[in-house]
This record gives C-alpha cells, structure tokens and sequence, in this order.
C-alpha cells in the first residue's frame, strides 16, 4: 500500500494520482472515495473498514481482484 496525505474528511479525490496499490491512512469517515485514473489492480478487503463508505469510483484502472466484502457492504449507494 502507498502512503497518502490527509485522507480524512467525508470526500476523497485520489483519481490521477498513479496509484498502484491501495491508499493506506483511509479515514473510516470517508463517504465518498474516487479513484479514477490510477493503476490499481485489486479492492482489497479493507475497504470494509470505510464504514460510511457511500460511494466509491475506481474507473479506468487494471483492476483484476475485487475483495467480496465490498459487496457486503450496506452504506454503498
């Protein structure tokens, strides 16, 4: 995992940022979580813990392995 600035607040925009792995230092309070534009390859089962996670957008990256708990999850729109 890639280390991040301040990932705290209710929207992230970390789209075209040339992220290969997944952000590490997510704040729990993230509601919505855009992606876009990186070289990520996987959603990692992590991602259960953004526990008002509404919304997340991960368009035009190489992802290959989507963890199931992202659709276990509730809070998703």
């Amino acid at each position: 995992m890639q280390s991040s600035p301040d990932l705290r607040g209710g929207f992230q925009n970390l789209s075209h940022k040339n992220l290969q792995s997944w952000p590490s230092g997510l704040h729990c309070d993230v509601e919505y979580l855009w992606l876009d534009y990186n070289h990520l390859t996987e959603i990692p089962a992590e991602i259960s813990m953004l526990f008002h996670l509404k919304s997340l957008s991960a368009y035009k990256n190489s992802l290959s392995k989507v963890s199931d708990t992202l659709y276990e999850m509730t809070t998703l729109e």
